[in-house]
Parts: C-alpha cells; structure tokens; sequence
C-alpha cells in the first residue's frame, strides 16, 4: 500500500451480500456469452477427464503394487491432480473475474489463456494456494507417524476399541485444523487472483496487505458459498446411490488383499456401475460450479475493497 491509500478508510466486506453476489455473478458469467459458457464446458470437461484419469490410476496402483508402495504412488497421483485441476481452471478463473471487474470476454482461447504471462501468474498462485489444501488432504498418514512411528500405517492395526477411538479422534482434531489453516491461507491470498486477472502489477505483499482486517469475513463468504453446492450435491449422490448398479468394491471382487479381475475389467465395471457415473459427473460439476462461485466472490470482494481506492487500481475501473 502507498502512504496515500495506507490511510483510506477500509470498508468490511458484507459476508450475506457478497455470497449471494457469488452466486450472482459466477452463474450470470457463464451464461452472458456463447464463449464464456464454452470456457465453462471446457473446464467441466477436461476436469472429468483428470477425475477419470485418477480414478484408472488408482485402480492400477492398488491392483499391481503393495499397500505401502501404492499408498506413495497415491499420494503423487493426488498431488498430480491437484496441479492438473489448477491448470484446468487458471483460464476460466481469468474470465469470471475479467467478466466481473471489467465486463471484458475472453479474448484468447482457452488454451492460450492457461499459456499466456497472465495464464501463467493466475496457475503459479492457484499452486500456492492449492498446496495448503493438499497437505491437509494428507492428514492420515501424519497422523500415522505420530501416532505409530510411522507413516501410511493400515488402521486396521489397531490393538482395541479404545485405540481406535483416540485414533479417530486425532485424525479428526489433525484434519480440521489442516483444513481451516488452508482456508485461512487461501482467504489471505484471495486477491492475487482478481489482481492477476485483470493485470494489475504490484508485489505479492501489497496483495496480501490489501486483505488485511478482512481474512475471517472472506472465510465465511467462502464457506456460505460453499453450502448451496455441496447441499445440491450430497443430494444428487443420495440419488445415485438408490439407483441399480454394482458397487465399487463388489466390482473389484476384493479376496485376501488381492483382485481378481484385469485392470480393464474393472474399469469397465466402475464406469458400467449408474452409481459411479452419477457421482462423477456430479463431483466435476459441483467442483466447477463451486471453482465459479469462489471466483466471482473473490472478484466481488476485491471491487468492494477497491471502491475506497486501493492503490494501483483505480484506473482499471475508470
């Protein structure tokens, strides 16, 4: 911040509003052009194509390899997709919240704007933010080390019922704290994203301060945000689960630890089961449909702040 802007009044962002501006704004961007919808379809797509290719991978390294061994390749596959989802969304992350700070549609395509310098930024801060979430996402083998001197312990090793409990219990205490530390960092650097988005330059510490006094409100915009999707789509998964098909783990014919079936039967099987193919499909498009959200909220949040003159910006919006 400048000398000049230090010592602007800061305006509280409104935690109601600008969830229902989230809303507002992320699905009216997708529906205010032919192309900004077509970024939308192409990020659906291509995030059910990561989803479909983690899922085959995890199949083939819980088939082929021991449990210690593919418990390590899983964690690289997660850790591959959280990178490939943020590649997936730099691009339409750009153009929710160009369309929203500015009223521009993209004007690249939706490959040069995951390539381009500002494609490139918007992925390099996605990754930053994105990693916090996924260290959380590997609370149970933390948990493993420290409570049995080592990692990627089976639970099922376990000596009592007691043991058990307090297992669970440490793993559930571990989880949300890695997860609201993750939040917290992510609303910390909320608006990297907006700033990149329209070009802005500065350094990432003048980002960072322009949150300041706003980080808790920013986590409970995000976290409000996050309830209409996720109700929708527990909803949608209680539906497939009612619907004929074979389970995953009746597919796979589980015996002593090892499957019976080739990796391709079993694939096949996953994808013939309506079950599996509903909750992918409702996974990706409440994973995207939250991504928008998020995005638009971010940018909302962002112009509130910037209506009081942050540095920097003013002649973006003039």
């Amino acid at each position: 911040m400048t000398d000049v802007t230090a010592g602007l009044s800061r305006p509280k962002i409104p935690v109601w509003r600008t969830a229902y501006d989230a809303y507002r704004l992320g699905l009216g961007a997708i529906f205010s052009s032919g192309k900004m919808f077509r970024f939308f379809v192409y990020g659906s797509a291509l995030s059910i194509a990561i989803l479909m290719v983690q899922a085959y991978s995890m199949l083939w390294t819980f088939r082929y390899l021991d449990q210690l061994n593919a418990d390590i390749i899983g964690i690289a596959i997660n850790f591959g997709v959280y990178c490939a989802l943020a590649v997936v969304q730099a691009p339409l992350g750009i153009a929710v919240q160009r369309w929203v700070l500015a009223d521009e549609q993209p004007d690249s395509s939706y490959l040069a704007g995951a390539l381009d310098r500002r494609g490139r930024f918007y992925l390099l801060a996605s990754l930053a933010i994105a990693f916090p979430y996924f260290l959380a996402s590997q609370t149970e083998s933390i948990v493993d080390l420290a409570y049995f001197g080592g990692p990627l312990i089976v639970s099922e090793s376990l000596a009592s019922i007691d043991s058990a409990r307090n297992y669970v219990l440490l793993l559930l205490l571990i989880l949300t704290a890695g997860y609201v530390g993750a939040s917290l960092i992510s609303a910390k650097g909320a608006f990297l994203f907006p700033a990149v988005a329209i070009s802005r330059r500065a350094s990432v510490y003048q980002f960072l301060s322009e949150t300041r006094g706003t980080v808790s409100r920013l986590c409970f915009v995000f976290l409000i945000a996050l309830i209409p999707v996720t109700t929708v789509g527990l909803f949608a998964l209680g539906v497939a689960y009612q619907m004929p098909g074979t389970p995953l783990m009746d597919a796979l014919s589980i015996g002593d630890g090892v499957t019976n079936n080739n990796l391709d039967d079993l694939l096949l099987a996953v994808l013939r089961s309506p079950t599996n193919v509903v909750a992918l499909v409702v996974g990706a498009a409440a994973y995207m449909t939250w991504f928008l959200v998020i995005a638009a909220g971010a940018a909302r949040a962002y112009q509130i702040r910037v209506e009081r003159g942050l540095s920097g910006v003013a002649e973006v919006f003039s």
